[in-house]
């Protein structure tokens, strides 16, 4: 599938392809979005993002909607590993309702070992 869509590994590579289906290959890392977390621990409600090499995350699917809330199985097979994802690249997340200012995938179709 890596034929089909450019691959994405930076946030200079996330400017360039906006708007576009794309394979996004990071460090996958359960992420807390509550506006105001409170320390010390997080809490991770299923919300999973992408971190790329120079540090930029891509968060998989839209907060508000259930693919933004990632399986189980899915978290704990991947967490802290480099993985690749496909979907539709964003500036940020276009959905009402959002708090987060990233970048994000949607319409994923695929989330698999790098």
């Amino acid at each position: 599938m890596t034929d089909e869509f450019p691959i994405v590994t930076s946030g200079a590579e996330v400017r360039a392809n906006l708007s576009a289906y794309v394979v996004v290959e990071g460090v996958y890392e359960q992420q807390d979005v509550r506006m105001r977390p409170s320390p010390p621990e997080p809490l991770y409600e299923g919300h999973a993002a992408l971190v790329l090499d120079d540090g930029v995350k891509v968060y998989l699917g839209m907060q508000q909607d259930p693919e933004g809330r990632r399986s189980a199985e899915e978290r704990e097979r991947f967490e802290n590993r480099r993985v690749r994802a496909t979907g539709l690249l964003f500036a940020t997340n276009p959905g009402p309702g959002t708090v987060i200012d990233a970048p994000l995938l949607a319409d994923i179709s695929s989330v698999e070992a790098a």
